[in-house]
């Protein structure tokens, strides 16, 4: 039961973050609030990438939190950013569409995430390799995330407000 009150953390989060992200895009805009959603999940990530069995709760807790706010600030920017191109009239083509896109990249993912986690256990058993796969899985996707954000700040027009 605990374990899974933990987890629900990162929805929370999600919860947390959408309305914050609502509030946001008026105010700094899509394209920004968007940039500081990947963010928010990708400082959430790497640090879990170095949690083990003695790091406490709240900590595995609290970056659950931030993952999930970051995940729900770059929901909502990217769906504005989507429907925004288009026409009012086709503007829930676009957010089904939207939607499709975050399912794909969903289910591709976890997909991913499995296998960077087996990669990484790889030769290892019981609790041993299950952390280490989860290192391994971890690490990659909240690093990759972090260093591929880095990089996309060398294409100004890519987070500007006006974008």
């Amino acid at each position: 039961m605990a374990s899974g009150l933990v987890l629900a953390l990162g929805f929370v989060g999600n919860l947390v973050g959408a309305p914050l992200s609502a509030w946001l895009v008026p105010r700094i805009g899509q394209r920004p609030t968007a940039f500081a959603g990947v963010a928010w999940v990708g400082l959430g990530l790497l640090p879990l990438a170095f949690t083990g069995i003695d790091t406490p709760v709240a900590l595995v807790a609290l970056l659950l939190l931030v993952q999930g706010l970051g995940h729900g600030l770059l929901v909502v920017a990217y769906t504005d950013i989507v429907t925004a191109t288009l026409d009012v009239r086709d503007r829930g083509v676009g957010g089904s569409l939207a939607q499709l896109t975050r399912t794909l990249g969903t289910v591709s993912g976890a997909a991913v995430l499995t296998a960077l986690q087996a990669a990484g256990a790889a030769g290892l058993s019981g609790v041993e390799g299950f952390l280490a796969g989860y290192r391994h899985a971890v690490l990659t996707v909240g690093g990759g995330l972090l260093l591929v954000l880095l990089l996309s700040l060398a294409v100004p027009r890519a987070w500007s407000k006006r974008g």
